[in-house]
Formats: C-alpha cells, structure tokens, sequence
C-alpha cells in the first residue's frame, strides 16, 4: 500500500513540474512532451531554473 502512495506522489509531482514548464516555456514544453519526456522534468527543474537565472543577469 505504502508504495502506491509512493507512486501516486511521484506520479503528481512529475505532472505538477511538466504544468509548470507548460506555464513558463510552452516551446520546450511541446518538445518534451510529444514523446513524454515532460514528464521527467521535475528531475532537472532546479537545475534548469538555476540556469535561468544565470543566463537572465
């Protein structure tokens, strides 16, 4: 039971990450998620964002 759950908040927290690039960059969103790939997202989020903000100053 416990590792449904797991699975259940992994599975939220992938589609919550790849809602948020919908939001912020729909080109790489769409990119992503013609094969999927939107929804390993969350995995580089952080990164990503950090490197936003480099490349943003």
């Amino acid at each position: 039971m416990l590792m449904i759950i797991n699975i259940q908040g992994l599975l939220q927290t992938a589609a919550n990450a790849s809602h948020r690039l919908r939001l912020k960059d729909p080109g790489l969103w769409y990119q992503l998620s013609t094969d999927g790939s939107d929804m390993i997202y969350f995995i580089f989020e952080d990164s990503f964002e950090q490197l936003n903000t480099i490349v943003e100053k």
